[in-house]
Parts: C-alpha cells; structure tokens; sequence
C-alpha cells in the first residue's frame, strides 16, 4: 500500500478517505479467500492457486481463485474450460468437502 501512495500521489488523499472500514473489509475478503484456496489446492491437483482482482468484467469487486501449475495459466486470454454440470457439481463438492 505504501509502495501504491508513493507511484501514485494523486490517489493519497483517495486512500485515506477510504478508512479504516474499508481496509477492514478487503483484510476479511483476503483472508476468506486464502481459506477457499487452501480447499481449492487440496481438491484440485496444481501446483498453487493464483489469485487475481480484475474488475473490468462486471461493477463490483470479486476475486478469482484459479488453480494454476505456471504463470500463462492466468492468462485471462486463455480459452476456457468447459465444464458439464455433472463435472461442475463434482468438482465443487470436491472443494466443500476438502480440508
């Protein structure tokens, strides 16, 4: 966060105003989000989960979680997988049942 008020001064004031409810809130969405990936690494083989805030898709914030085994596997310009619904509800109750 520094490293960010340092490159880019006209955001300090931004930032501030921000508060401390704010920082609250992203500190919980990351530490939820560390849980999900710990249960998406133990139910999906790869070598990390890959983490990613993009928000150009829709107007709010979300985080993608995304097993990963190299860096490309995080290009969004990658082709997605296509999942049947069988394989969709397999895989997730893979994850809600992992540790």
């Amino acid at each position: 966060l520094l490293l960010f008020i340092l490159l880019f001064p006209p955001f300090y004031l931004m930032i501030l105003e921000l508060g401390k409810t704010c920082l609250k809130i992203l500190h919980e969405l990351f530490i939820f989000s560390k849980i999900v990936a710990k249960k998406i690494e133990n139910a999906i083989k790869c070598e990390r989960i890959g983490i990613a805030v993009v928000g150009l898709e829709v107007p709010h914030a979300h985080i993608h979680l995304i097993p990963i085994n190299e860096i490309s596997d995080m290009n969004f310009q990658n082709l997605r997988k296509n999942f049947s619904k069988e394989d969709f509800e397999k895989t997730t109750n893979k994850i809600l049942d992992s540790n």
